[in-house]
């Protein structure tokens, strides 16, 4: 099943759920093709494959595409975890990249406001996502997520359970020796990823958020960030009106059906 985001007068998310199977196939290969490059211009390497852009885009829960003028310029995925131990799921924000010059056009908040509503519909009470990227922290950090919030110790143990639950799942092609490794004073997972994603890892502008990641993640060997929130929908209302024209409850109804046909 697919809904439909309208963003501004310029552009549309298409939000899929369970792309593999609801894509026509041709459609989902020519879609990993126009995505790739965007994909590699997003974290500046060019080491990403098409499988690695269909693992991170197709083969996902949720997919959402943004259009502009019918081409097809970011994308975004998510699911719905249950980890052992928590009481309720959680909401993670998988791989999200936009064509270079799409960026700065508030695009990404739509793809995040969206993907949020799916986790409320859900019933998740937290969102999570794992990165090395300063830029996805900066994106995330107005939301108030541990690490980067005074008073979230609290998030530490949820941390670690989301931890747990992702590893495992994602671009590791190498065993790594003794497990998984997790610091729980600073929501670090120790080579999360076989190297860096990046190139060159962008900075965000933030000196709290840049300082965090250089003091305490090496990126070169594929250390990751879990960052953890609370998913309250009553605080996203104000946002989803500035950006998307309405309120949060109504963009909640809009991707409902997404939801409801997965748990049927």
């Amino acid at each position: 099943m697919t809904v439909k985001v309208a963003i501004g007068d310029t552009a549309e998310l298409e939000v899929v759920r369970d792309p593999r199977t609801t894509l026509d196939p041709l459609r989902a290969e020519t879609l990993v093709q126009e995505l790739l490059p965007i994909v590699r211009s997003g974290f500046g390497s060019d080491k990403f494959t098409e499988r690695q852009v269909a693992w991170a885009s197709i083969d996902v829960p949720y997919g959402a595409f943004v259009y502009r003028a019918g081409d097809v310029v970011g994308l975004a995925s998510a699911s719905v975890l249950v980890p052992a131990g928590l009481p309720a799921p959680v909401l993670y924000l998988g791989t999200a990249a936009l064509a270079t010059h799409v960026q700065g056009q508030g695009h990404y908040q739509a793809l995040l406001l969206t993907r949020l509503a799916l986790g409320a519909v859900a019933g998740a009470t937290y969102f999570t996502t794992r990165t090395q990227s300063p830029i996805v922290c900066r994106a995330l950090k107005a939301l108030h997520p541990y690490p980067f919030t005074p008073g979230t110790e609290q998030y530490r143990t949820t941390a670690r359970k989301i931890a747990q639950e992702l590893d495992g799942h994602g671009p590791r092609t190498t065993e790594r020796p003794g497990g998984l490794s997790f610091d729980d004073e600073t929501g670090v997972v120790r080579e999360a990823y076989d190297a860096s994603l990046y190139s060159a890892l962008p900075r965000s502008g933030d000196p709290n958020i840049d300082g965090y990641i250089d003091a305490h993640l090496s990126i070169d060997r594929g250390d990751a960030l879990i960052v953890v929130g609370s998913l309250r929908p009553a605080e996203l209302d104000e946002r989803c009106r500035r950006k998307l024209g309405y309120g949060f409850d109504h963009l909640m109804g809009h991707v409902a059906p997404l939801v409801q046909t997965a748990t049927r």
